[in-house]
């Protein structure tokens, strides 16, 4: 009788945590809705323009540093070719989104961004 109280309590207490995983606190203490959720925003063009600017610097950045991975011999060729492919569609699907990042809640495994084929 005892187990099954005690399991009766866990259920609860799982069932009470995933409840609240699904809302976001903030520091007043207000409720919020997860991302998801939440309204679209969206930037001006100035603050797109930097946006833009600051990406295409990160991402001509992580080229080089690929390129020189190459370089030494730490990562094949075609290994830098799958990254800087995935630094392009990132860059594309940034683009598209009005350069704010997508907050998608990740399923077990983290999967990626579909890629549009």
């Amino acid at each position: 009788m005892k187990q099954l109280k005690l399991s009766f309590i866990l259920v609860a207490f799982t069932l009470t945590l995933f409840n609240f995983s699904s809302l976001d606190i903030n520091a007043e203490g207000n409720v919020e809705p997860n991302h998801e959720e939440m309204e679209k925003k969206e930037l001006t063009k100035d603050q797109i323009a930097e946006m833009k600017q600051l990406h295409d610097e990160l991402v001509k950045q992580r080229k080089l540093i690929i390129d020189k991975y190459v370089e030494y011999g730490v990562m094949t060729e075609e290994k830098a070719k799958k990254m800087k492919e995935h630094l392009d569609f990132f860059s594309k699907k940034l683009k598209e989104n009005g350069y704010i990042m997508e907050h998608k809640k990740h399923g077990h495994g983290h999967n990626k961004w579909e890629k549009d084929e």
